[in-house]
């Protein structure tokens, strides 16, 4: 306190110490010292003060020119009979404002927007963004006009509503060019000698994997079982069941409606190729086990009302039948880590697609 008040001090509080710190003077001259010490202090005091006002000047006018550089990023466009200042964010991949600009945009609209639910998932680099909604407008610019749907986030966002690289391409305010033309040609770009030893390089390979695939036809062809080629004949598996056990045959589980069609021509074509058998009509049901169908993860959201048969896993519950099962051989399964050291030095790598597994 005694600080700030030294250096805000009224008029007649300064004339009353400029005159005590003057009779000082005539009473003794070892006062004069400290009322030299008094003075330069109030002076550097005041010299603090200006300096720091100064820095804020400058602070804020560094603040202003980079909120002006920023302009650059920012367009106007007209949503519905609204214009609005947006960003044209290149790496957006939907169209995005918070709720209170969406607050904002109804209360200036005459047509009255409606948030609906949204499934739509949002996550940045740092942590996920709470979608509240989404609505449909039509966004416009001076050229050209599209309807299209902006996603509703909770909170601030802390920026103008953003316009997703999609609609940027539609409105014609963005266009990427592969091969950079829009830029001037230099000595850096890519040399025609090199794409054409690569593009050489990548024929030669596709042409020995059609080599590989016509030499060794007969092996993909169908789905294939394991034979027993040493002795010519295919491999049965046993399972041995305990003494004394009551087979049980369960109830089937319900179907969904539009998936019991392609179960029906999923179980045809796996009888045809030989990867089922039908049980005879006059033979007794004895251990029997549901079946249960469901769409697989990747067609979830896109099967139609006539789902394809290679959409859906048919798979048994066999947790009943294994109490009663007596186990012949127990082995580890291999880990991640196995797999690493053994495949440590191999370079080449296959695909292999095990859509039609019947073990899993």
């Amino acid at each position: 306190m005694n600080h700030f008040s030294s250096v805000f001090k009224s008029e007649s509080t300064r004339s009353h110490k400029f005159r005590r710190q003057k009779r000082s003077k005539v009473k003794s001259n070892g006062r004069i010292k400290k009322t030299a010490e008094d003075a330069e202090s109030t002076s550097s005091d005041d010299d603090f003060f200006g300096q720091a006002v100064e820095h804020l000047k400058q602070a804020k006018e560094i603040r202003v020119i980079g909120k002006n550089g920023d302009g650059y990023r920012t367009v106007i466009v007209r949503l519905n009979d609204v214009d609005i200042l947006m960003v044209a964010d290149s790496g957006a991949d939907v169209n995005i404002m918070d709720e209170h600009q969406f607050k904002a945009f109804s209360h200036r609209t005459h047509d009255k927007p409606i948030l609906a639910n949204s499934n739509v998932k949002l996550r940045t680099l740092q942590h996920k963004l709470e979608v509240k909604g989404e609505f449909q407008t039509v966004i416009r610019n001076e050229t050209c006009g599209k309807p299209t749907k902006f996603v509703v986030v909770s909170g601030r966002i802390q920026s103008p509503p953003l316009i997703s690289k999609e609609t940027l391409i539609a409105l014609g305010m963005l266009k990427i060019q592969p091969d950079g033309s829009f830029a001037e040609p230099n000595d850096l770009a890519i040399s025609e000698e090199r794409h054409n030893a690569n593009t050489v390089k990548q024929a030669e390979g596709e042409q020995d994997m059609n080599n590989l695939i016509t030499k060794y036809s007969h092996l993909f062809q169908g789905i294939g079982k394991i034979e027993d080629r040493k002795n010519g004949r295919e491999i049965l598996s046993r399972f041995h069941m305990k003494p004394g056990v009551v087979p049980v045959a369960q109830k089937p589980r319900q179907v969904p409606y539009y998936l019991q069609e392609p179960l029906k021509t999923w179980l045809d074509l796996d009888i045809q190729e030989d990867i089922f058998e039908k049980v005879p009509d006059d033979e007794p049901v004895t251990w029997c086990s549901p079946l249960v169908v469901q769409p697989k993860p990747r067609f979830a959201g896109l099967l139609s009302d006539q789902p394809e048969p290679h959409m859906i896993r048919a798979s048994v519950d066999l947790r009943v039948p294994n109490q009663y099962m007596e186990r012949s051989r127990i082995s580890q399964a291999p880990i991640l880590e196995d797999f690493i050291h053994k495949f440590h030095d191999c370079t080449i790598w296959t695909k292999l697609d095990l859509r039609r597994d019947t073990t899993s």
